[in-house]
């Protein structure tokens, strides 16, 4: 599967390669858009986690000051030692804290879900794309396929199969004799024991 970044970074190219192979190269194009709107997504998570982090870290102050426990009425025999005003206002701050607080994490909750979509989707339009083709490899297309040989024997399958241009064709490798098969060669050298294998 083809990596994004290289992707990213050398688009023209991977274009050309696949419009090489007769592949459609619109893909790419709706691939960077995506990529492009999951990297925004990605940001304003990792912007909204440290906000959320530094929430946390004001409101665990705010707690630890003991601003939660103010006594908030005059009649308490050791009088606090800030002011009433004091601790409504700090007590009114914790709360929008708190409220800021809950307000990112639902923002968060929702940003986790965007993103596990896009990247879903993202990781789908990469596993469409084909690998990219060597460089010295022909353009290709159905109508320039070349049927080379059929094969004949189990000697020149392998050359057979293979799609490539009339002027790297090679001639096949003649014997003075008649080559056998792996199987054939590995019961005369005694390397199988087709009879013994068979009871097993």
């Amino acid at each position: 599967m083809l990596d994004i970044r290289r992707i990213r970074t050398e688009t023209d190219a991977i274009k050309a390669n696949l419009a090489k192979r007769g592949e459609d190269t619109s893909k790419i194009d709706a691939l960077l858009a995506l990529d492009v709107t999951r990297r925004e997504k990605q940001s304003e998570w990792e912007v909204l986690r440290a906000e959320q982090k530094r929430l946390g870290q004001q409101i665990a102050a705010a707690m630890k000051a003991g601003v939660d426990r103010l006594p908030l009425s005059s009649n308490n025999l050791n009088p606090p030692s800030v002011s009433i005003t004091q601790a409504i206002e700090e007590r009114e701050n914790s709360e929008t804290l708190q409220t800021r607080s809950s307000e990112v994490k639902v923002r968060l909750q929702n940003l986790d879900f965007k993103l596990k979509s896009l990247d879903m989707e993202q990781e789908t339009l990469l596993s469409k794309l084909p690998n990219l083709v060597l460089e010295d490899v022909p353009e290709g297309g159905e109508e320039k396929n070349i049927i080379l040989e059929s094969p004949d024997n189990f000697g020149n399958w392998y050359q057979a199969s293979k799609r490539i241009s009339q002027s790297t064709l090679r001639t096949p490798r003649e014997f003075d004799f008649e080559p056998k098969a792996h199987w054939d060669l590995g019961v005369s050298l005694g390397l199988f024991d087709t009879e013994r294998g068979a009871k097993l």
